[in-house]
């Protein structure tokens, strides 16, 4: 036999095959049944398709009674609409085989379409929200929603929503194919002023806009109102898990994403190899490989490989090996490897490995390896490795390696070991140097500046040095001064003097300056430079408002040692005729006196 006949044969004989083993459940009969038993609405259907029906008595109620009114339907739905789905059908001969325990799924199929033209339309979202089903229509309006029946439901109810749109649903008998054409109507429309909206989406993450599927962005705009609580879920990827694409409109009290998830939100507890994606609120427990990313709130424990972004607020405590991103208010303890970022308000404690941001009220405890910076109101202690910045007023204790900087108000304690601002300081300054517009307080540093404070240019002499000449600032009650000193001639000798001081007024004319400080002298070479300690008062005679004389007192303690000077530099004390006391082998110590004149 030639090779194409052969292969005419074989097709024939398969589609024959095929068609005969389909052809009874298949055929389409109609019938009319009111108040009949089952034995003779089955009686009545095997005769309008000439066929058989085969089944044991015991599992059909054959007095049970119904009503059939169809035209144009195939057997299997004749079937299906009488046993409600609870049985299944085979084939053999003229006989159609009933058996006990429906099919597993069922399939509902139809199309959507405008209620007003009646054109059909796409990207429509149908579900059924007790087993959480869904699917969205193609091009052509058409969709087909198949359904599995685990807990035997009676009746189902399948909802069509779309953007614009208003809601639409239709309930059915469970456990059989349907198909069906569910119009929607389009919302009132509203004429409103310009506005600027923003997507939802798009407010959420950037992990939303590259981890989603379109068909998921869309679904999220059509049923964002709807929200369903089930106790687990799994997933492996957002759209891919037990709740299908319907799992991003559903609230888990457990959930397991092998790779990554998408749910509207967990009460309970949720787990990420890769990343977790909520659009609601997380509460008690949420780990992640790489990244946490909730648009809700969250309350617990959260902990991400790399990064945990919330929209909304956050208590409890996070860990991140890279940054913690938060857009609401904060009341946790975050620790991160590299930031902790807070658009909003903090009242906890921020720990990074380099810095702390804050563009909202700090309240509490910042540690960083680099920098704490808040744009708001600051209270509580800082302390960083580089500087601490306070955009606005600020109160505690700032500590740093480097600076610390209020722009406006400070109350409390500055230490650093290098600069220190604030506009106005009320408290104490240690630092370098120290600087503020007005002082409340006093500062301890090699210069404090404050531009309602004490800040005077001094010329003095003394026992040592016949010329010095000094800058002293800070306040009333603490000042620094800084003097260089020179005695010229054949006895050349240069010194250096840090000191602090305080300043006890009398009347408006006269006080009292009371400084201790130190120097360090030059004679010549750098083998042997003798230190000195000097204690000191002065009373101070203001003749002028921006001159004042003064004189007094003082009181040294120097090392000496046997040692032969530079040629032209001074002999240390022998040379300048000093009656000092020996105080044991190297050091004397000898009263003198002072004089000069300030001027600011």
């Amino acid at each position: 036999m030639p090779l194409k006949k052969q292969l005419l044969l074989l097709f024939l004989c398969l589609n024959f095959s095929n068609s005969f083993a389909q052809h009874l459940l298949g055929k389409v009969v109609s019938v009319d049944l009111k108040n009949q038993d089952i034995a003779a609405a089955l009686s009545a259907i095997s005769k309008a398709g000439n066929f058989q029906f085969s089944y044991k008595s015991d599992i059909v109620l054959e007095d049970k009674k119904v009503n059939i009114s169809a035209n144009g339907k195939t057997i299997k739905q004749l079937l299906d609409e009488l046993f409600e789905g609870t049985f299944h059908y085979s084939e053999k001969g003229k006989y159609i085989i009933l058996h006990s325990g429906g099919e597993k799924f069922f399939t509902i199929s139809g199309y959507i379409q405008d209620g007003k033209t009646g054109q059909r339309i796409s990207n429509v979202t149908v579900y059924e929200d007790q087993i959480l089903a869904s699917t969205l229509t193609n091009e052509q309006g058409y969709f087909k929603l198949p359904i599995r029946n685990k807990r035997k439901l009676k009746k189902i109810f399948i909802t069509a929503r779309k953007e614009s749109y208003s809601e639409s649903f239709v309930d059915l008998n469970a456990g059989y194919d349907q198909e069906l054409v569910l119009p929607i109507l389009p919302s009132s429309e509203i004429i409103l002023n310009d506005v600027i909206i923003k997507n939802e989406e798009e407010e959420s993450s950037w992990a939303s806009k590259f981890l989603l599927s379109s068909k998921q962005k869309i679904q999220n705009i059509n049923i964002g109102g709807f929200i369903a609580k089930r106790p687990v879920q799994t997933s492996i990827l957002p759209g891919i898990g037990t709740h299908g694409l319907i799992g991003s409109q559903v609230v888990n009290k457990f959930s397991l994403n092998l790779l990554g998830g998408y749910t509207a939100g967990v009460n309970g507890f949720e787990m990420a190899s890769l990343f977790n994606i909520n659009k609601g609120n997380v509460r008690y427990f949420q780990v992640a490989g790489i990244f946490n990313a909730v648009r809700g709130n969250v309350q617990g424990f959260e902990i991400a490989g790399i990064s945990n972004h919330i929209s909304g607020k956050v208590g409890g405590f996070q860990v991140a090996g890279i940054s913690n991103i938060i857009k609401g208010k904060t009341g946790a303890v975050q620790v991160a490897g590299i930031s902790n970022i807070v658009k909003d308000t903090v009242k906890g404690a921020q720990l990074a490995g380099v810095v702390n941001f804050n563009s909202g009220v700090a309240n509490g405890i910042q540690i960083a390896g680099v920098q704490n910076k808040n744009n708001g109101k600051t209270k509580g202690v800082q302390l960083s490795g580089v500087s601490n910045l306070a955009g606005d007023s600020a109160k505690g204790l700032h500590i740093s390696g480097v600076s610390n900087h209020a722009q406006k108000s400070m109350k409390g304690m500055q230490l650093s070991c290098v600069y220190n601002y604030a506009k106005n300081m009320k408290g104490f300054q240690f630092g370098l140097v120290n600087i503020a517009d007005s002082m409340d307080g006093f500062g301890l540093g090699l210069v404090n500046y404050y531009r309602n404070g004490y800040h005077k240019i001094v010329v003095s002499s003394n026992e040592l040095q016949s010329i010095n000449i000094g800058f002293m600032s800070g306040t009333h009650n603490i000042y620094s001064i800084i003097s260089l000193g020179a005695n010229p001639g054949n006895n050349k000798a240069y010194s250096v003097s840090y000191g602090i001081g305080k300043e006890i007024h009398l009347n408006k004319r006269l006080s009292i300056n009371t400084e201790i400080s130190g120097q360090c002298y030059y004679i010549g070479h750098w083998d042997y430079v003798p230190l000195s300690a000097k204690i000191q008062a002065g009373l101070t005679y203001k003749i002028h408002k921006q001159f004042e004389l003064f004189a007094g007192p003082t009181y040294t303690f120097t090392e000496t040692k046997n040692t032969v000077t530079s040629s032209g530099y001074m002999s240390w004390l022998q040379d300048r005729n000093i009656h000092y006391n020996q105080i044991g082998n190297s050091v004397s110590s000898w009263i003198s006196w002072q004089a000069g004149i300030r001027i600011f």
